[in-house]
């Protein structure tokens, strides 16, 4: 099985993401054995943290519909207090899609090209 040009894998997608985030001046740790859809943290300065969940789409038209996903990220914000950011990142193609994740939904950051 090949993969297609500008796929990440589930296992290098959150290191990419990490990557991406850290050449944007943000230091990021890697959570692991999480029981949070959390695949790390980042933060900028002290007054900027991010709980960042990261997916990786085989389509380059966009963001795939992650309905499931999303409803459980919007549950958690609701739940639990965090103190920062909550960020849901899809690779798509040659560019990173962020989201805002709020309690009602999702909102579109940007679409950036790596």
């Amino acid at each position: 099985m090949t993969t297609p040009s500008g796929y990440l894998t589930v296992r290098i997608t959150p290191h990419a993401a990490r990557l991406f985030l850290q050449h944007q001046g943000y230091f990021t740790v890697h959570v692991t054995k999480s029981a949070l859809p959390i695949d790390f943290l980042a933060w900028k300065e002290r007054n900027e943290l991010l709980f960042v969940h990261v997916v990786s789409s085989r389509t380059k038209q966009g963001t795939p519909s992650y309905r499931n996903l999303v409803g459980e990220l919007c549950s958690l914000v609701r739940k639990i207090p965090l103190p920062g950011e909550m960020q849901l990142m899809v690779y798509s193609g040659c560019s990173w899609n962020r989201f805002r994740v709020k309690s009602g939904g999702i909102y579109a950051m940007s679409g950036e090209c790596t």
